[in-house]
């Protein structure tokens, strides 16, 4: 896979120009990186290095952006989840300033 790798879109399924995309976002490896920015994979059986998280050719520049605005929007609050203000309403949760619609929709866009 080169530079221009084209191919159906994963999402709007158009034959476009395809991005290397994360299939999780980056941000969400923070937490296992090393002080060098890597993360250990260890696919059968052999330990490798990934500095980016899993990419691969996915979707197309326009979707990806899409992708972008969600992962953008959920980084600082997954960021500085132990800051959130959660109230408890019987078997509810109620997390002020976060925006239930923007956060679900990057919640699927991980699926």
């Amino acid at each position: 896979m080169g530079k221009n790798y084209f191919d159906k879109c994963r999402l709007c399924q158009n034959d476009k120009k395809l991005c290397f995309s994360h299939i999780i976002p980056e941000f969400l490896f923070l937490p296992i990186y090393d002080e060098k920015h890597r993360a250990s994979m260890i696919p059968r059986g052999k330990t490798r290095y990934e500095q980016k998280g899993i990419r691969e050719y996915l979707l197309c520049g326009d979707c990806e952006q899409i992708i972008s605005m969600w992962e953008t929007y959920v980084s600082p609050i997954i960021k500085s989840i132990q800051d959130l203000d959660i109230t408890r309403l019987g078997d509810q949760y109620i997390i002020s300033d976060v925006q239930y619609a923007n956060f679900k929709l990057f919640q699927l866009s991980m699926l």
